[in-house]
């Protein structure tokens, strides 16, 4: 299935969110590992009419004024986003020329969205997909199978006044020591960061059984004043929490799934651990993983540049924890969105050594977790 969603996050910053996954009808035995599942180590349910076939950036920056994200058939849109890319190298990019290209493809063609910037201001655009108008971060725009559920979930977090008193989802933004260092672009990127984060844990707590995955993670496009920027140097954690008798809540000891996403050039690399069942806690199976743009071909240098790099720590800017919760009425998606600065605390820090991975947990944020999951739990009970 395919996610990709365009939103203007308090009618300030423009933020387009999109996953990797790429599908076709290749049989089920011949299913390839991604980043977030090890799909060979699922067995898969029923029959379905696609399955998973690997990973590509369905996001793109085209110089540093276009930001756009496709869904459909996979060479054609590398054909339309290849033809861009080269009309901005020579200067000839405008609004006018991107309507007519995207327009002209047909009504069987990709989908698209996303922001063009033209000195006077974004211009969101919009080609065979779908779209939904709000009051608080205006139209959002949606491609792939997955539009229908990323509307729940992209209203769950950007539009409070539309949801029940208690959504599946809740987002705390816990920034450094100093709320002044908080921006609207801090801000929006977190409420992109729990619609991917939502996601993802939903993806990786249901597993493959279904094959409604989006899969492999997600990219995030955000705007700053030199332009549009992918978010570079982020962490995702996947936790599980439980509420027991005595309503005292019990979490995980420690994450059962991390990805780290970063960036080398345009070409994306995805560092994951996850935990191997039968095995001692903390201890996790490594693996990474490079994706390259769709709009041109990475050469051999380029190849074997990024192989030689050395891989990114785990250690990042954007540290995101999301807990799936039970024990509650109704499952709750927890998202913890830390932006790391110099003085703030260290929730989880990450250090490599020659046989893997080892994962410290800062003191006081699983009491700080349990606080916020028992809060939401005495909320519940009282309506």
């Amino acid at each position: 299935m395919t996610a990709v969603v365009r939103f203007h996050f308090d009618n300030t910053v423009p933020i387009v969110v999109g996953d990797l996954l790429i599908s076709s009808s290749r049989s089920a035995n011949e299913l390839p590992r991604l980043p977030t599942l090890d799909l060979r180590t699922h067995r898969i349910k029923g029959v379905a009419t696609s399955y998973p076939e690997g990973v590509r950036q369905k996001l793109s920056i085209i110089g540093s004024n276009l930001a756009i994200g496709w869904a459909g058939k996979y060479d054609e849109a590398q054909s339309a986003l290849e033809h861009l890319y080269h009309i901005d190298r020579n200067g000839d990019m405008s609004f006018e020329y991107l309507d007519n290209h995207l327009s002209s493809l047909g009504d069987n063609a990709p989908g698209f969205v996303g922001f063009l910037f033209d000195g006077n201001g974004y211009h969101q655009f919009g080609y065979r997909y779908e779209r939904l108008d709000t009051s608080e971060v205006g139209q959002i725009g949606f491609l792939g199978t997955g539009s229908a559920h990323l509307q729940r979930v992209v209203g769950q977090v950007c539009c409070p006044s539309a949801l029940e008193p208690f959504s599946p989802s809740a987002l705390e933004l816990m920034p450094s020591s100093d709320p002044s260092q908080v921006t609207a672009t801090h801000k929006a990127v977190a409420a992109a960061l729990a619609v991917s984060g939502v996601l993802l844990t939903e993806e990786l707590s249901r597993g493959t059984d279904d094959l409604r995955s989006y899969g492999a993670g997600y990219e995030i496009i955000y705007a700053e004043q030199s332009g549009f920027r992918k978010l570079d140097d982020v962490t995702f954690a996947l936790w599980t929490a439980d509420i027991r008798q005595l309503k005292q809540v019990a979490v995980s000891k420690g994450p059962l799934h991390v990805c780290k996403y970063s960036y080398i050039n345009d070409l994306l690399v995805i560092r994951s651990l996850a935990t191997d069942p039968g095995q001692k806690p903390g201890s996790y199976r490594h693996s990474t993983d490079y994706v390259g743009p769709v709009y041109r071909s990475y050469t051999q240098d380029e190849v074997d540049t990024a192989l030689a790099s050395p891989l990114p720590s785990f250690n990042s800017k954007w540290l995101c924890n999301y807990f799936v919760v039970g024990g509650l009425q109704r499952p709750l998606v927890l998202s913890l969105v830390n932006c790391r600065s110099s003085t703030s605390p260290k929730y989880l820090q990450f250090d490599d050594f020659g046989g893997g991975t080892q994962i410290a947990v800062h003191q006081g944020f699983m009491q700080s977790v349990a606080d916020h999951i028992h809060a939401r739990y005495k909320l519940e009970s009282a309506s």
